[in-house]
């Protein structure tokens, strides 16, 4: 039976999970008040300023507030002005009740009908209004740069099917117009990269399985080199000479392999390597064999956090639910399981070498590997470790760490008395909220022996 902590401890470690689960709870509440609240006031002004809109002219003080309502809080202040400028301008005409035209004559049986007509009018053009000032003033994103890749400057300015241009837009400097849509043209990368829905009722086993994977990461500075090695197998169902279809995302492939011997039977597109089928070799692939494959990625160009990237003191993984793809090609499905062992290395001004599995060896790096194209030029400064999985796991579960971190370490004495190290690693300055993750693994360790009696 475990002690449980000091009130004052335990008030301590738990302090950032309760901070963190009641700005959970408090954004989900606040977020629609705060819609609802700021949408009464936009109408509120709006409404009182229905009769006297036309009488502010641009750079006015009503002017200047639309102006700050569209301006981002880390962005653009041309895109956020050219916004609030232009619904300034939407308001302004929408909402300014329009004047008789000259020589135009009205009865005085249609009086009521047109007052009515107006002020049906005038209350929907308020709140259409008021609805899209409340949006702006909500909904203030940053103009960066991922978003002006993704559009086709040569669509701005003129009509199309996802969006339409103003006459207020053909004034602008070309930057500016390409910064005013929120819908923008998306070419056809992001297109195939943009998710798609799957569903059970379409599921189908794969081709091939993956039975063991051995991978070996060499972080380097700028750059990262990911060595692989597959064990496959071809289904029962599958007709000899199938293809096999690897997903794959912004890799650089410098070499295959099939049991040791180089092939030129692949190809690759955006998402995916396809070996065999027709390639230069056209040799059909085997029941089994190993496939080995070297590819580069650049963690430190890496902004989507998924896959390898690079993030403040640390290298870490987010390989959930398809980020594996990321970092070398795979059959990156959640059906497909296997055994991994794992072998990172890196300088040693990265001191902390994590995967998932046991560490089973560590050490410096004493020789330079001939037989790859990545091989450093100098090993003195460098180090490794080996950890394995015995434990068959999908793609998504994989994890890696490479950083400078601190640690708490502790021990668990299982059921039948094996002493087990536990350690928990944080970064430096986190170290003293390391308690509690500590005491739960303990924790759940034990009620596993307890309740399922496993033993780890």
């Amino acid at each position: 039976t475990m002690e449980p902590a000091p009130a004052a401890t335990r008030s301590q470690v738990l302090h950032p999970v309760d901070r963190y689960h009641r700005r959970k709870a408090l954004t989900s509440y606040l977020t629609p008040l705060a819609l609802s609240v700021t949408f009464c006031i936009s109408a509120l002004i709006l409404l009182t300023a229905n009769n006297s809109l036309d009488q502010y002219p641009p750079q006015s003080t009503m002017h200047r507030f639309f102006l700050r309502a569209g301006t981002g809080v880390k962005g653009s202040v041309t895109r956020g002005g050219t916004i609030g400028s232009s619904v300034f301008q939407n308001v302004r005409n929408s909402m300014v009740r329009p004047r008789k035209a000259v020589g135009a004559s009205t009865s005085k049986s249609d009086e009521p009908a047109a007052a009515a007509a107006g002020s049906k009018n005038s209350l929907c053009s308020t709140m259409a209004a008021a609805t899209k000032f409340a949006a702006n003033l909500l909904w203030r994103p940053s103009f960066s740069s991922r978003s002006s890749n993704i559009l086709k400057k040569d669509h701005v300015g003129k009509t199309t099917d996802s969006m339409t241009t103003s006459t207020a837009v053909g004034a602008l400097p070309h930057n500016n117009r390409a910064a005013l849509f929120s819908t923008a043209v998306v070419d056809d990368e992001e297109k195939a990269k943009a998710p798609t829905e799957k569903f059970r009722k379409d599921y189908k086993p794969p081709p091939y399985w993956i039975k063991n994977v051995e991978l070996d990461i060499r972080v380097y500075d700028g750059r990262t080199a990911v060595i692989s090695k597959l064990s496959v197998e071809r289904d029962a169902n599958t007709a000899p000479g199938t293809p096999m279809v690897l997903d794959g995302e912004d890799l650089s492939l410098k070499k295959i392999t099939i049991d040791g011997k180089e092939t030129k039977d692949y190809s690759t597109d955006k998402l995916s390597l396809t070996i065999g089928g027709g390639g230069k070799d056209n040799n059909p692939l085997p029941e089994s064999f190993i496939l080995e494959t070297e590819v580069e990625i650049i963690p430190e160009e890496n902004t989507q956090l998924s896959g390898l990237y690079k993030s403040g003191s640390m290298y870490c993984t987010q390989c959930e639910a398809e980020g594996f793809r990321r970092i070398t090609y795979h059959l990156d499905r959640p059906d497909v399981m296997a055994k991994y062992l794992v072998r990172v290395e890196a300088d040693k001004s990265w001191p902390v070498l994590l995967s998932n599995g046991n560490l089973i060896d560590s050490g410096d790096v004493v020789s330079n590997d001939e037989s790859s194209s990545s091989s450093p030029s100098s090993s003195s400064s460098r180090h490794f470790a080996i950890f394995e999985d015995p434990y068959p796991k999908p793609s998504y579960l994989f994890a890696v760490v490479v950083g400078d971190l601190g640690k708490i370490t502790d021990k668990f004495i299982t059921m039948s008395g094996r002493e087990v190290e536990l350690n928990v690693f944080s970064e430096a300055e986190n170290v003293d909220a390391l308690d509690h993750a500590m005491l739960s693994l303990k924790k759940s360790m034990k009620w596993d022996e307890e309740r399922w009696g496993r033993e780890y």
